[in-house]
């Protein structure tokens, strides 16, 4: 994450990420923000702006509607 990014955070209901385990940088701001997130996420389909997702944070999965 780099600091231009940071913004996207606070408006975000949740955070997805391409990589990183639960002491990642991303994953400590998650925690910090309050913010449901899930790393290491390797999607199917692209993601794209106004997408709705389900994430189901006890497992660790994604779901595109």
């Amino acid at each position: 994450i780099n600091p231009s990014e940071l913004s996207s955070l606070f408006k975000a209901k949740a955070i997805l990420g391409r990589s990183g385990d639960h002491n990642s940088h991303l994953a400590v701001l998650c925690r910090l923000l309050n913010k449901p997130y899930i790393l290491s996420v390797s999607l199917s389909e692209k993601v794209k702006k106004g997408d709705n997702l389900f994430l189901d944070t006890r497992r660790g999965k994604v779901f595109k509607n």
